[in-house]
C-alpha cells in the first residue's frame, strides 16, 4: 500500500513541476511564423540581405492589403517565416521583400556559417501596397492535393507554405540543394 501512495504522488508530482514554453524562441530545429517585430530579425539575416540585394529591404504588414487581415491575426508577419528547410539543423528563412515598386519572395537558407540566397523568379510582382500572400511553414509528413490534378508530396524536411489570403498556393521545399515548388492550387 505505501508503495502504490508513493508512486501515486511521485506521478503527481512530476506532473505539476513540467516547464512552461518560452516564446518568440528560434532553436535549430524550431519552425514557426516569426510574431515579433521585424527589428528582431538576426543582423545576419539583415546583412546577407543588404550583401545579396542592396537596395531590397523586408516588407512589413503596412505593404498588405485591408481585406488580408480579416483572415490572419495582426500579429501576424506574413511576410517572413523561419525554419530548417535544407535539414541542416540550422534556422532558415523565407521572406518577402521590396525595392521600389517590386516585391519577391527570397530564401536564405544556412550554408556553414553564413547564408545562401535563394530568389524565386515567378514570385515578382508589382508593388502596389496590396500584398495577400502570407508565409507559413510546413512540418515534414504527406501533402496531398486532389485539384487541378491529385497528386502527392512527402516532405522529408520542413517546407514553407505560400498562402494566397487563405488559400495555399504551393509549398516550397528542400530538393537536391536547391528549392523545389509544390504546386497546389
Amino acid at each position: 500500500m505505501r508503495t502504490t501512495v508513493f508512486i501515486f504522488l511521485l506521478a503527481a508530482i512530476s506532473c505539476t513541476n513540467t516547464p512552461e514554453p518560452v516564446s518568440n524562441v528560434v532553436t535549430h530545429y524550431d519552425s514557426i511564423a516569426i510574431p515579433v517585430t521585424d527589428t528582431s530579425l538576426p543582423v545576419s539575416v539583415t546583412s546577407s540581405l543588404a550583401h545579396f540585394l542592396p537596395g531590397w529591404i523586408v516588407c512589413t504588414e503596412h505593404d498588405y492589403a485591408g481585406s488580408f487581415w480579416s483572415f490572419y491575426d495582426s500579429n501576424t508577419k506574413p511576410y517572413l517565416a523561419a525554419t530548417d528547410i535544407n535539414d541542416d539543423g540550422k534556422t532558415d528563412f523565407a521572406l518577402f521583400v521590396k525595392k521600389h515598386d517590386s516585391t519577391q519572395l527570397v530564401f536564405l537558407t544556412s550554408k556553414e556559417n553564413s547564408f545562401e540566397l535563394h530568389t524565386i523568379p515567378e514570385s515578382a510582382k508589382p508593388f502596389h501596397q496590396d500584398l495577400h500572400y502570407c508565409l507559413i511553414p510546413e512540418p515534414p509528413g504527406q501533402v496531398d492535393v486532389a485539384r487541378p490534378t491529385i497528386q502527392s508530396l512527402i516532405l522529408t524536411s520542413n517546407g514553407i507554405n505560400l498562402m494566397d489570403m487563405e488559400n495555399r498556393k504551393c509549398i516550397y521545399y528542400w530538393h537536391q540543394d536547391s528549392i523545389a515548388v509544390f504546386k497546389t492550387m
